[in-house]
């Protein structure tokens, strides 16, 4: 039995939405290890990239809280979030297919079309092209600059000697899907 009720056309629509969100794995934590021991004056936390996310706009948090104490999300410090620095001027959909083999084409073209205006005598016109050809050099190497990349390990100094701590890493994208790590505990030595 169908039924033409708009708040039921709604819920089947979101639900779809829910249906089309992007899975990702959570992070897999390395260091410090499970039930390690460490000194107080630095720890090192690290954790493997996330296979997956290249596409997807993903929010990190390192959560870090005493044993004794209870977990909640106040325990976490946002480190960064996935995305080109090109983030806030183009859209993603542009933004994505930026691939250094369209940048590439866009400045043979550029350069062309710059060398017939040149011939042709067009000398400001041919400047003006140079400038885009510049312009459009400057974006490609934002984009395709290695800067983007997700956090993979954070250093927290001066911790508690003798306290019991547990750590993990959490993920959020954009569609607010949230995965967390599993959960690793660790002493300082006093």
């Amino acid at each position: 039995m169908a039924t033409g009720d708009p708040i039921f056309a709604g819920a089947y629509l979101q639900s779809q939405n829910l249906d089309q969100r992007i899975l990702i794995a959570p992070p897999e934590l390395t260091s410090p290890a499970r039930n390690a021991e460490l000194p107080a004056n630095q720890v090192d936390f690290e954790w493997s990239p996330i296979p997956g996310t290249e596409d997807v706009d993903v929010t990190h948090y390192h959560c870090l809280w005493k044993s004794a104490e209870r977990y909640d999300f106040n325990k976490c410090t946002v480190l960064g979030q996935d995305g080109g620095p090109l983030d806030e001027f183009f859209p993603p959909a542009l933004e994505k297919y930026l691939s250094p083999v369209v940048c590439i084409i866009l400045l043979v073209i550029l350069m062309l079309l710059a060398l017939v205006l040149f011939i042709a005598n067009k000398r400001r016109a041919s400047l003006f092209v140079l400038f885009l050809a510049l312009l459009l050099a400057v974006i490609c190497w934002l984009h395709i600059q290695p800067g983007s990349s997700e956090p993979t390990s954070v250093s927290i100094k001066n911790l508690e000697p003798g306290e019991t701590y547990r750590w993990k890493v959490v993920t959020e994208t954009k569609d607010g899907l949230v995965n967390e790590s599993e959960t690793f505990r660790f002493e300082v030595k006093e």
